[in-house]
């Protein structure tokens, strides 16, 4: 009989040791994004609904980000294995520029055209007018949070995860109690609504990016960064960058496109169908941070294994069989959890009771389907890219929502006309598909490849 888990308490520690912190940051990003939505939600429905549907394209900036990231370091936790920081300081500055380029552009767009963005995403005009002031002052943050995201999610791949996670805190702690002051109008600052909680995000960005720049840029640092990295990488390093870079970026790009997909459709559905589906994202994802973590942490301690060129296939199969069961262990539990805790979550929101009962009805079916989520999420994100499989990470992702989930929810909603919960259901298929074929994927073996130079 194959060996499905390892048994050598070294690879749980160092597995450990890298997620926790991770998962710890998720889990402060992700408590304190709930408490923007009942401090949002308070101030009315239709405020809730504006905020979660004019942060769509910010959604959809940020998974760009991520594809960055998540492909730069594909390439840097390998030559991390490898020891080779020179290079590792190459694809990091490379990987912030783009990043920069590509949010001056997505700012412009917003700005420009804040109110047509906004109809995309919701049909109704009161919703639509609070979703434009509030694009209008947080679009600036998305240069801030380009430079700065990108850095601390290359940084982990070096085994630095606590650096990320002590700057978040302070960055999100101070979000959290600006938005305290600004939204409700405290310690005798106006109170301004949606524009307060704007506000706060931009000066909590701008404190975020002056640490990161100072830690960049510092003596002593693991990697420092020269100011040639930026705008000079090698040729060779370059066609490795996009080969195995591209993929993931397009990847996450329209992934997050088709979760925008997601959250149209059910933005034809009204207000309060809207304002549901943003509660219940903010809990699915805190129900996520263990999965999160096992997956950044794979991506990271998989990839070293595999760039340092001292294990043998079958050793690196185990260790991926192993982070599988966890995450698959960590989907069942924690989606046993948000099932358990549907009666009384939806306490602390001041939300109409329709709006309650539907949210709770929609969490029923989140919680139901963690499970098939925390296989797909630990394949593509963690154990897939880690062996530079990313151009199969990105079919099966692709190909699962704009193949399978939308098409569902398409029919559901507009040709069976069938209830909210009835539609969201239907998205689940595709993570019932994405966990099937990645499974089957990953014991092929055929994802394990070494890409240093």
């Amino acid at each position: 009989m194959r060996q499905i888990m390892t048994r050598e308490k070294s690879f749980y520690k160092e597995l450990a040791r890298i997620a926790l912190p991770i998962a710890l940051q998720n889990l402060i990003t992700f408590g304190l994004n709930m408490l923007d939505t009942v401090m949002i939600g308070a101030v009315g429905e239709s405020e809730l609904a504006a905020v979660g549907q004019a942060n769509q394209p910010f959604f959809v900036f940020t998974l760009f980000l991520f594809g960055i990231a998540s492909g730069s370091c594909i390439l840097i936790s390998q030559y991390w294995g490898k020891g080779d920081k020179r290079t590792i300081g190459n694809i990091m500055g490379f990987s912030i520029t783009l990043a920069t380029v590509v949010a001056l552009l997505v700012t412009a767009a917003v700005m420009i055209f804040p109110k047509q963005i906004m109809k995309i995403f919701i049909n109704d005009e009161t919703v639509a007018n609070i979703g434009v002031e509030y694009l209008m002052v947080v679009a600036p943050s998305y240069v801030l949070t380009a430079i700065s995201t990108t850095y601390l999610s290359l940084i982990r791949a070096t085994e630095q995860v606590s650096v990320p996670l002590k700057i978040n805190l302070i960055s999100l702690g101070t979000n959290a109690l600006l938005n305290y002051i600004f939204i409700y109008g405290k310690l005798g600052v106006p109170a301004m609504g949606v524009r307060g909680a704007a506000l706060a995000t931009v000066i909590a960005r701008m404190l975020e990016l002056a640490i990161v720049i100072f830690l960049m840029t510092r003596r002593g640092a693991v990697i420092r960064l020269k100011w040639s990295d930026f705008i000079r990488m090698p040729k060779l390093l370059v066609k490795d960058f996009f080969k195995y870079s591209t993929p993931v970026i397009i990847n996450e790009t329209l992934w997050g496109l088709g979760i925008s997909v997601y959250a149209m459709i059910l933005g034809q559905l009204g207000p309060s169908a809207v304002a549901s589906y943003n509660v219940v994202q903010v809990l699915e994802k805190l129900a996520c941070v263990a999965l999160f973590g096992i997956s950044n942490a794979t991506i990271i301690l998989l990839g070293k294994k595999i760039g340092s060129g001292e294990y043998s296939n079958d050793t690196i199969m185990v260790y991926a069989k192993t982070t599988m069961v966890l995450s698959l262990a960590c989907g069942i539990v924690f989606g046993g959890i948000l099932i358990l805790l549907r009666p009384v979550i939806f306490t602390i929101y001041q939300l109409p009771a329709e709006t309650i009962e539907l949210a709770k009805r929609m969490l029923l079916v989140t919680g139901s389907t963690l499970f098939l989520r925390s296989l797909s999420n630990i394949s593509i994100v963690g154990i897939l890219r880690s062996g530079g499989d990313s151009n199969f990470s990105l079919f099966v992702d692709t190909t699962g929502l704009w193949l399978v989930g939308i098409p569902f929810g398409l029919v559901s909603a507009f040709v069976f006309h069938a209830s909210t919960v009835v539609v969201y259901a239907s998205f689940a298929a595709e993570q019932f598909y994405k966990s099937v074929v990645c499974v089957i994927r990953v014991l092929s073996r055929k994802w394990i490849k070494n890409v240093t130079r």
